[in-house]
């Protein structure tokens, strides 16, 4: 019985592997006694970008997940709305951003979550999104979030932020009025969202092709166990 133990517990370690890796944090812990409500707090903000300095990663990952903090304001609640999140590598520097959100876009634009998010952000929360592979090397991490369908009412929760005191770590433009342009009448640099981002292992398999490695692999080993455990008929 040992043998078929043994087995079942190495699927398990398998599909736990297909799973995110802890998030590590760029930025935190942010300004004390403080936050942010752009863009997951307002209903009047339509688009953002945020532009994270390459030198922030120590290397390639596979990013999938964003996680963004409330420490401060704990009680906070996200403006339901239908949000679209992209990211890409960008030739857009920190504190340089555009005025003209697709010009900020790089090659590599990928749409990595779209539908409704809501509820409470207590002490956080995550959106989990495709896996987008981002390599330092090529450029600058940029993040975009287009908003719409928001309720009247505004959300409450204010993320934790760096409000003009990122330095070069990262920095934003948003709007209220375009998801073309911005109007953010110039608070961009140092300021933006202390992020969390987390990390699918470097040889992941998809999602898909995992589960279907893990339906074809248990019929087999429950046949080992059926052999390992049915007694001998004498003849």
């Amino acid at each position: 019985m040992k043998r078929p133990i043994v087995l079942l517990v190495i699927l398990t370690l398998f599909c736990a592997a297909e799973k995110s890796q802890a998030a590590f944090i760029v930025g935190g812990p942010g300004d004390p006694f403080t936050g942010n409500s752009y863009p997951f707090g307002d209903s009047s903000i339509v688009a953002y970008q945020q532009v994270y300095a390459a030198s922030n990663f120590s290397g390639p990952m596979n990013i999938s997940g964003l996680t963004f903090y409330n420490n401060n304001y704990i009680a906070g609640t996200i403006n339901t709305a239908t949000y679209t999140v992209q990211l890409s590598t960008t030739s857009a520097a920190v504190n340089g951003l555009s005025n003209t959100f697709a010009s900020n876009l790089g090659a590599n634009n990928q749409t990595v979550f779209s539908g409704t998010l809501s509820g409470t952000a207590n002490p956080s929360f995550t959106i989990n999104t495709s896996l987008f592979n981002y390599n330092p090397t090529g450029g600058n991490l940029l993040l975009t979030v287009f908003k719409s369908s928001a309720v009247s009412s505004l959300g409450s929760v204010y993320n934790d932020a760096r409000n003009g005191t990122a330095g070069g770590l990262f920095s934003r433009k948003y709007s209220s009025s375009s998801t073309t342009t911005s109007d953010n009448e110039g608070a961009d640099s140092g300021w933006g969202l202390v992020t969390g981002f987390e990390s699918a292992p470097a040889n992941a398999v998809p999602a898909p092709a995992g589960l279907l490695l893990a339906m074809t692999g248990l019929p087999l080993l429950v046949g080992m166990v059926r052999r390992r455990t049915t007694p001998a008929i004498a003849s």
